[in-house]
């Protein structure tokens, strides 16, 4: 090939690799640009929170029923928009995406046993979607905590179920979630109220005379960073069985006699390896490591003798479950 040919040739390759660039470029360009516009058209403004938190009744309702509809169209629960009125809106603002600014987390309560969470990111003269925490019971309250020598934040939801219908019992506890695999993640939970009964006839519906028990957990929490830096949940615990004095009545009886009371101190300790709070550790038989989560022991229900000691592990993968005492050797569990 000649010189000159080749020199065209290399013209010609040249310039469709500057066209195809330039086409991405624009590409790239418009892409963005519809992205950003995207954003700045769906956002929650400041605007609207200040009116959300405004002494000014109209506005403050007005901002509300805006922010609902804005936040169930991004979580996907367009199908609740009918229910508007019904539904409850709280806002937290908080440092939650770790970008120096005051973001926001905001809560709906679509029923009394459904909640949901967005989080918004501030961005320009507003906030716009960017993660949901889903399948919440009522929300009570939400509040953050960083543990800045991890590099974590975690989001911590107080939450109430109140059960009527078969299982009789009202659960007031605290969940804490943080970013794992690229969500939001419960990685711990502890119940600082909670009142349930049970009926023999339910399990032994040939016994004469059953009685109901009444099963009461009260439980307070705190966060401790230790002298190392390490990360604890300090948790008491009162644990109170009752009996019924009345026998063979089906529906809860009014009286009950206190039968056992139990006291319980319990250390979690957030574990990097696990990406968990954790009380320790445990091997298998299988000779694998795992973290120990909680016993069956630090629950009411266990002292009704309707099953085996169990713990509650979480392996190396996150992978969480349930295993009987006898199966495991314990490590480090205080």
């Amino acid at each position: 090939m000649k010189k000159g040919a080749i020199s065209f040739l290399i013209l010609i390759l040249f310039i469709i690799a500057t066209f195809i660039g330039q086409q991405y470029y624009n590409a790239s360009v418009v892409k963005t640009t519809f992205n950003e516009i995207l954003l700045i058209s769906s956002n929650i403004s400041e605007k609207l929170v200040d009116n959300f938190f405004s002494n000014d009744e109209k506005l403050k309702k007005d901002a509300q029923n805006k922010i609902k509809k804005i936040v169930l169209k991004d979580l996907g629960y367009d199908n609740w928009l009918d229910y508007i009125d019904y539904i409850e809106v709280k806002i937290y603002p908080a440092d939650v995406v770790d970008n120096e600014e005051e973001d926001l987390i905001i809560a709906l309560n679509i029923s009394k046993d459904l909640g949901v969470i967005g989080i918004y990111k501030k961005y320009n003269d507003g906030y716009v979607y960017v993660d949901k925490i889903e399948n919440l019971a009522y929300i009570d309250n939400v509040s953050t905590l960083r543990y800045k020598p991890k590099n974590l934040i975690f989001i911590i939801v107080d939450e109430e179920l109140e059960e009527n219908i078969g299982a009789f019992f009202y659960d007031k506890y605290t969940r804490f979630f943080t970013k794992r695999n690229s969500s939001y993640e419960e990685v711990f939970r502890f119940s600082t109220n909670y009142e349930g009964y049970f009926y023999e006839k339910w399990t032994k519906p040939k016994l004469k005379n059953p009685k109901w028990y009444k099963l009461v957990e009260y439980g307070s929490i705190e966060q401790i960073t230790d002298e190392n830096l390490d990360l604890h949940i300090k948790a008491s615990k009162i644990i109170q069985i009752f009996k019924s004095e009345e026998s063979n009545v089906d529906s809860i009886p009014e009286k009950f006699i206190l039968i056992k009371e139990k006291n319980l101190e319990l250390d979690y300790f957030w574990s990097d390896k696990y990406k968990y709070f954790i009380q320790g550790e445990g091997i298998t038989k299988d000779n694998e490591v795992v973290g120990i989560i909680e016993s069956s022991d630090q629950f009411a229900d266990y002292y009704l003798d309707l099953s085996d000691k169990y713990y509650k592990i979480i392996d190396k993968n996150g992978k969480i479950k349930y295993i009987n005492s006898n199966n495991l050797k314990l490590l480090n569990l205080k």
